[in-house]
């Protein structure tokens, strides 16, 4: 395994899902996607330092770092490499695990259509642009 391919897959993944992160935060602003909870279920945000490290290093662990490793453990036993491997495991990913706690919420929780297709959206974006990436970039 080179380490280097590797390390560097992490970065690039990391600016992208800082990119989408702040792109989804403005398409809320521009298309008014709001979630609209009671005042008993939201939470009043508090922004300093500390909590925008925790979230970025939480995003960053969970999103990025631990699906590099298992992307590079599984990408040997895929039928094709490079873009379109990192594409299909993005997908398969989201299949698997996203859109089903989606639909589980919307069944649970009445979400609005409109948040939840969003967030959606965003997560599936988000996903391919660090597959693919780490597609590309292991791969060569």
């Amino acid at each position: 395994m080179d380490y280097y391919k590797l390390i560097l897959a992490v970065l690039i993944a990391s600016i992208f899902l800082n990119l989408f992160i702040f792109l989804r935060l403005i398409s809320e602003k521009f298309f008014k996607v709001k979630l609209n909870l009671p005042d008993q279920l939201a939470a009043t945000v508090e922004v300093n330092f500390s909590k925008v490290v925790n979230l970025i290093a939480k995003a960053e662990i969970v999103e990025v770092i631990l699906p590099v490793f298992f992307y590079s453990l599984t990408a040997p036993f895929l039928p094709f490499s490079g873009v379109k491997s990192g594409i299909f495991f993005a997908i398969l990913i989201f299949s698997l695990g996203a859109l089903p706690q989606f639909v589980w919420f919307e069944e649970s929780f009445k979400l609005p259509a409109n948040y939840l297709m969003h967030t959606l959206l965003w997560q599936l974006l988000k996903a391919i642009f660090i597959f693919g990436t780490f597609g590309l970039i292991l791969s060569s």
